[in-house]
């Protein structure tokens, strides 16, 4: 009103109050008419719509990541499994050259420890740079602060959780891999 020098209708302005708990709505809207000359309308919301929409699909993050992540740890099972299958003139070649069941099950437990780190080093960075931009999209949506978080302790117990994973996953087809008889396998070739 002091900038453009004439009243302005209430239905034009609008005033977003937070109050501290316990404080009384009534009283407020009360001192506010008196001081702005009976243009007070209340209306009391709660919370934005969308943010309870919100609410109720919390848990889905959680089932999309464990859907992703069972994804993940099959294709790591497959490409490990195939990997033994086609390679194995060259593991019955290292056992000849004097490689023993032990050393074999760890060339197939590192094949799965470096897949999975390389993975991780692409996938960490460019999850946590798509989050981030996701998160501030959608708050910007929803007229929120935007304040993204990178929980450092959940992603490193996701790092050690993969790479333990891994070594689980690849503990099968390395036993198939050190039982592999080189006589049968080069005699076929």
């Amino acid at each position: 009103e002091r900038v453009l020098g004439e009243p302005l209708d209430p239905a034009d302005t609008g005033l977003l109050l937070k109050l501290a708990p316990g404080a009384n709505i009534d009283a407020v809207v009360a001192d506010l008419e008196e001081q702005i000359e009976d243009r007070v309308f209340k209306i009391g919301q709660g919370k934005p719509i969308d943010i309870v929409n919100f609410g109720r699909v919390e848990a889905t993050p959680y089932l999309l990541g464990g859907i992703l992540g069972a994804l993940s740890l099959a294709t790591l099972a497959h490409l490990l499994v195939s990997a033994v299958r086609r390679r194995r003139r060259e593991l019955a070649i290292l056992k000849t050259l004097g490689f023993v069941r032990g050393q074999v099950r760890s060339a197939v437990a590192w094949q799965a420890t470096t897949l999975v780190v390389v993975a991780l080093l692409v996938g960490v960075p460019l999850g946590i740079a798509t989050g981030r931009w996701a998160w501030m999209l959608f708050a910007e949506g929803l007229g929120v602060v935007a304040v993204p978080r990178v929980p450092a302790i959940a992603i490193a117990v996701t790092v050690a959780v993969a790479i333990v994973a891994a070594n689980v996953i690849a503990a099968g087809p390395a036993q198939f891999a050190a039982r592999t008889k080189p006589a049968l396998v080069l005699r076929s070739e």
